[in-house]
């Protein structure tokens, strides 16, 4: 799990060039799931659809630009460790006009919370969209990589299964 703390800049300038001098300004985090993919391995699921991600919001910066348009401000990332996997962090900055009017500018970053990732590969069968048939044996492909899509070696891996019900399709809730 990842918990670090970064400092970031806010810079700001008028239109015309001019320098946004002694603004107010705040900035906004907000998180949301997102499809974690590595490179190479488009094959692997590695999120979990059993963890339902809720949206998150909350102001990391709120405060004056200095004489010169700028501003510093630190961040330290909530925890994520009920994250179902990688997170795109958007970030929503406003710098006020003494009007009161406001220009606002949207930056999106992925988010990795976690060092090491479990990846599932199971081939489709030949049953309905893909359904593999259950009288038959089918290869588990499992892979562990880190933040940048490189293989650990030495990760070991929990695995659980667990036998469904079946069902009809139309009994199918909110299960997961």
């Amino acid at each position: 799990m990842l918990s670090q703390t970064h400092t970031g800049t806010l810079f700001a300038k008028w239109l015309n060039g001019a320098t946004a001098n002694a603004l107010k300004a705040d900035i906004e985090l907000k998180l949301s799931a997102t499809k974690t993919t590595f490179e190479g391995y488009s094959q692997y699921h590695f999120d979990d659809i059993a963890r339902p991600y809720q949206q998150t919001r909350q102001k990391i910066f709120d405060g004056q630009l200095n004489d010169d348009g700028h501003a510093q401000f630190s961040l330290k990332l909530p925890s994520a460790k009920r994250a179902p996997g990688a997170l795109k962090a958007t970030f929503i900055t406003r710098v006020f006009e003494p009007s009161g009017n406001f220009s606002t500018a949207i930056r999106s970053a992925d988010y990795r919370p976690f060092t090491a990732w479990a990846g599932i590969h199971i081939n489709e069968g030949n049953g309905y969209r893909g359904a593999i048939n259950r009288e038959q044996d089918h290869p588990v492909n499992l892979i562990s990589l880190d933040n940048q899509g490189n293989p650990l070696t030495d990760a070991e891996i929990d695995i659980r299964v667990f036998k469904l019900n079946w069902r009809w399709w139309w009994e199918q809730g909110n299960e997961n």
